[in-house]
């Protein structure tokens, strides 16, 4: 062990700067691995972290009594009723206009919450700050936003925004005038505009936002036919809030133990006739905002193993080179009596060494990047942002990245060894390219493809591995978002069937004065009524689409089976059947209002953006005369629109939009719980943008490598007549072909896994699975790798242009 010992001083002396070095750069790859992963450990939890500090409600009841003057509740008695923990009771004030940045807003932008100071923000539905501050509760003109409102309207602290609100005594009367004439307005026959905000008088108010917050209640995706929440001070609410127009909101925490169905069937026996409204609350909106989280640290998972596999190879590359270039005087060594093995053990300590430094550096590294994470809209659920250690994820990390440093080093050595006794072939190679090719592209092909031995040994295999790594996973990516963009940009894949829906939450029934118009509008074919109504199938939540056709056949965006049609039948989307372990023709239990019917499946569906916990692969339809079964009396809300073929179909939803003014008419939601997550369509970029990385810090290596490795091959080449220029060309030759060969390799490899990859979240989340390939993306890479690869080139060729070949010559 003397010997052994004394050589791995006397070559840590020598060589410690080299080591250190090589193990700065082992720990920033394992470094980053090892942030990445736990980012995407971060971010899996960052939801399940937000409720617990944030006290979220589990329900919401709305007073629409503004519009519905039948549907009155006594809130203050409701939050009495048996089974509440906690509750806060305010209004959310209608907006029918505004202006924002000198530009007008339309109607119902933003759902301005207002009440005195009450266990809002307290017991219930604490605020998570995340710029600017909480308002001052006695000034008048302050107004904190959520998160989702500032994505929406790009707001932050110190914008200024105006609301158009109306008197609450006048608001009835407005649209009392509005709905005269709507028959006539909607069949054509009255072109004339109404405006509820001249109408009723509605005056403008003006706020400076102060802060951006998030609660459960109002965390993003939000429901497409809600609106985001504006939190006004008890100071607007006693000057102003409490004489406009709104809904009282009663925001309820049930105590545990009780279920949130209990709690109903209280509040329904008490208010018998009445047409309850419900909106769900943070932990009835969890299973969307989690499941658009999951999508974030999917991601970050998956862009955690590409960096794994190409910073090994690079690693690789790099503890092989280090391993010939110390073992130059082996033979010197060998012939002074040291044995094989003690030679593997001196590269075993120096491989210790190496890896205990990497390691110190990886837990360095990911507690620095750990601030980036979560990212989108993660990050405005994170209660603790800023720096964070994760040991368990640095722990393995570190010891990851250790053991593999050991491992990729002994084996090295190994392998060293093995072939260090082999003779060399003497057979001639050929050039692996035609002579009739220009003489600078022959040699740079040699130079890419023929891997040498011995001294002029280059790692071509790894280089090639490392670059089709990089380019299959560019592709992958480009592939998952062009598909996430063709669904996006495609209704039917989604659910929305039909061209336009009108009315939604909480609005009054006016279905027959819309079925009138409609139907006698000669640009209207199919129209369907019902509402979207929160129901129980085997005591899951789910929303549900309970509508009957009236005029033609709207359709139902069917998968399997057939839509219902009696009274007894159901669709189900695909999460609700998978997470139910149900299939077509089974009966299930379906309730809503305190009652539980029998229904068959039928059909399996897919259901747009526009309850709180419908989305895509959750959810339900039925038929309204099916929901009259469970809840009856309930309130016709909604109406389907499909459109006679050949009508410009954005004409005529303005033309309903004009007819009915605040009444609220949409074209296609999409799904923001699947598009809205949060760095999903920058995800190409940061994959793309790591990966050039990658082949930079690839490329630069294998050539740097080759040209000193075979510099004596360039000094001869240049001593026959090879100009500069040549040298130059015969480099970017190198390049291109490598290049040109792991786009050859990676590009298919990539776009078969990104279809797959996207089939799969297809039949999880429930939606028809269409992925597309993105030609006009993929040539862009194919051509932006190219490129790359020649400007990395450029100082390599610089360097071996400049090498003397006298000096190299002389040397050798």
């Amino acid at each position: 062990m003397s010997a052994v010992g004394a050589r791995f001083r006397a070559d840590l002396r020598r060589r410690w700067r080299a080591w250190l070095g090589l193990a700065v750069l082992i720990g920033v790859v394992g470094g980053a691995v090892t942030g990445l992963a736990a980012g995407a450990r971060r971010t899996e939890t960052v939801y399940g972290r937000f409720l617990a500090r944030s006290a979220p409600s589990d329900l919401l009841v709305l007073d629409t009594s503004a519009l519905n003057p039948e549907s009155q509740l006594d809130l203050r008695a409701a939050a009495q009723l048996p089974g509440v923990e906690h509750s806060a009771l305010v209004r959310g004030l209608f907006t029918v206009g505004g202006r924002l940045r000198g530009e007008e807003l339309p109607p119902f932008q933003l759902t301005p919450f207002s009440g005195p100071a009450t266990g809002l923000g307290d017991t219930v539905e604490r605020p998570l700050v995340l710029e600017g501050r909480l308002a001052d509760p006695d000034a008048v003109d302050e107004l904190v936003v959520s998160y989702e409102a500032a994505r929406r309207l790009d707001l932050s602290p110190g914008s200024r925004i105006g609301l158009d609100m109306i008197r609450a005594d006048r608001l009835l009367p407005a649209v009392v005038d509005l709905a005269t004439g709507v028959v006539d307005r909607l069949a054509g026959r009255d072109p004339r505009a109404v405006d509820l905000a001249s109408t009723a008088g509605a005056r403008r108010y003006w706020f400076t936002v102060v802060g951006v917050e998030s609660s459960p209640m109002d965390f993003p995706p939000v429901p497409g036919t809600l609106q985001p929440i504006a939190y006004t001070t008890p100071a607007f609410d006693a000057e102003v809030g409490r004489t406009v127009a709104g809904g009282g909101i009663l925001i309820v925490s049930v105590e545990p133990g009780t279920a949130v169905e209990d709690y109903k069937a209280d509040l329904e026996a008490a208010n018998e006739g009445r047409d309850i409204t419900y909106a769900g609350g943070g932990i009835d909106r969890f299973v969307s905002a989690q499941r658009s989280i999951d999508l974030q640290a999917q991601a970050l998972w998956m862009l955690t193993a590409l960096v794994a596999v190409a910073g090994t190879l690079i690693v690789a590359q790099v503890l092989a080179r280090q391993v010939v270039v110390e073992s130059r005087d082996h033979a010197t060594l060998g012939a002074l009596g040291m044995a094989p093995r003690q030679l593997l053990q001196v590269g075993a300590l120096r491989a210790l060494g190496v890896a205990a430094a990497a390691g110190v550096v990886v837990a360095i590294v990911a507690v620095a990047v750990s601030p980036v994470f979560p990212v989108g809209t993660g990050a405005a659920a994170e209660p603790e942002p800023g720096l964070r250690v994760d040991p368990m994820a640095i722990l393995v990390g570190a010891f990851a990245t250790a053991l593999a440093t050991f491992a990729l080093s002994m084996g090295a050595e190994r392998l060293r060894q093995a072939r260090s006794g082999r003779p060399r072939s003497d057979r001639p190679r050929h050039l692996l390219f035609s002579r009739r090719l220009p003489l600078s592209l022959q040699l740079g092909g040699r130079l890419a493809l023929d891997p040498g031995r011995g001294p002029t040994a280059v790692p071509v295999r790894s280089t090639l591995t490392a670059l089709v790594t990089a380019v299959a996973a560019a592709a992958l990516s480009m592939s998952f978002v062009a598909s996430l963009d063709h669904l996006t940009n495609t209704p039917r894949l989604y659910g929305w069937e039909w061209d336009a829906l009108i009315g939604g939450l909480g609005v009054p029934d006016i279905s027959d004065y819309l079925t009138d118009g409609l139907e006698q509008n000669l640009a209207v074919e199919n129209i369907a009524v019902g509402t979207i109504s929160q129901l129980e199938v085997n005591g899951d939540r789910v929303d549900g689409y309970a509508v009957d056709d009236v005029q033609g056949s709207v359709s139902a965006a069917l998968l399997e089976g057939r839509a219902p049609t009696g009274p007894d039948e159901i669709a189900l989307g695909t999460v609700t059947l998978d997470e139910g372990g149900l299939q077509i023709g089974d009966r299930v239990e379906v309730g809503a209002a305190g009652q539980t019917v029998e229904m068959d499946i039928v059909g399996r569906s897919v259901f747009p953006n526009l309850g709180d916990a419908g989305q895509l692969g959750r959810g339900a339809r039925l038929t309204f005369t099916g929901l009259e079964r469970i809840a009856p009396g309930s309130s016709r809300t909604v109406h389907l629109v499909d459109f006679t073929q050949g009508t410009d179909r954005e004409a005529e939803i303005a033309d309903l939009r004009r007819a009915l003014d605040v009444y609220p008419v949409y074209d296609d939601q999409r799904p923001d719980d699947l598009v809205n997550f949060g760095g999903t369509r920058s995800f190409p970029l940061l994959v793309v943008a790591t990966l050039l990385l990658v082949t930079a810090a690839t490329l630069l290596h294998t050539l740097v490598t080759s040209i000193r490795r075979r510099r004596a091959d360039l000094a001869v080449l240049k001593t026959l007549g090879l100009s500069r220029g040549q040298i130059s060309r015969t480099i970017g030759s190198q390049v291109t072909v490598l290049a040109g060969a792991a786009l050859l390799v990676g590009l298919p490899i990539g776009v078969v896994a990104g279809r797959m990859a996207w089939t799969l979240v297809a039949g999880r989340y429930g939606f028809p699975a269409e992925p597309v390939i993105p030609v006009t993306g993929l040539l862009a890479l194919a051509g932006g790798v190219l490129v790359f690869a020649n400007l990395v080139a450029w100082g390599p060729a610089w360097m071996a242009r400049r090498t003397p070949p006298a000096k190299v010559l002389r040397s050798e």
